[in-house]
């Protein structure tokens, strides 16, 4: 008995954004150079998806409002034939914080900080601001032990750590500085990159449901679920 084989042709993703880094708030043209596709679905990382949307160029715009540091948002494009084939790829753009004029630093005193570790920790800032993380952290450290209950401080080591992609390390300090949103941020993504998405989910929950009033609780989890699907959907290509 012979009987005929059909094999449908796999699409393939493509995207080039014009620009993968900069200031809040940060417009991206994404040129989408896909073939084969019949629909296509976007996750800009943000909180922002676009469903069957296959234009050539799609824009969006990316915020950083809360930050002291930049953030790290994964765009990613999910194609599909009728058929059932599909393929995705992904592209992370990094989004420096809103540049806003002034200045200010206390003269004096004591608190949070006392004597020589105010001058440590304002040494540590210095070498972060500079990109110098490594040597920001060692320097931190050094007064880690007596400040460690300091909000700002765990909240830099955590996003230090962060940014050298050590995801590990940053999620154990973000997690004691929860006062700050964007710890919840940089959490769901350390989760998020280490293929924890449940924990992802959850923690992005967390930092949509206190910065985005538009949404409720269960609106929110809800989101969270899809965003883990499309973060299961990748890890299975």
């Amino acid at each position: 008995m012979r009987k005929n084989l059909t094999v449908f042709g796999k699409p393939i993703a493509t995207i080039s954004p014009n620009i993968t880094s900069g200031c809040s708030p940060l417009a991206v043209n994404f040129g989408n150079g896909s073939q084969g596709q019949d629909s296509c679905n976007w996750n800009f990382g943000d909180g922002t998806i676009f469903l069957d949307s296959c234009g050539v160029n799609l824009t969006h715009i990316f915020e950083n409002n809360f930050s002291v540091a930049p953030i790290s948002s994964l765009t990613t494009l999910f194609i599909f034939t009728d058929e059932g084939c599909k393929d995705t790829t992904s592209q992370i753009i990094t989004i420096d914080p809103k540049v806003t004029v002034g200045f200010s630093a206390p003269t004096e005193g004591c608190s949070p900080f006392k004597g020589k570790a105010k001058a440590i920790f304002w040494e540590g800032e210095t070498l972060y601001k500079n990109g110098d993380l490594p040597n920001a952290i060692n320097q931190w450290k050094l007064i880690y032990e007596t400040e460690e209950e300091y909000a700002l401080l765990n909240y830099y080591l955590g996003d230090s750590y962060f940014q050298l992609k050590q995801y590990s390390q940053a999620i154990w300090y973000l997690n004691k500085t929860t006062i700050i949103n964007d710890a919840y941020y940089e959490i769901a993504y350390s989760h998020l990159y280490q293929g924890e998405y449940l924990a992802a989910a959850s923690a992005y929950g967390n930092y949509t449901w206190r910065t985005e009033s538009k949404f409720s609780y269960h609106e929110v989890i809800q989101l969270t679920s899809n965003i883990a699907n499309y973060a299961q959907f990748v890890n299975n290509q």
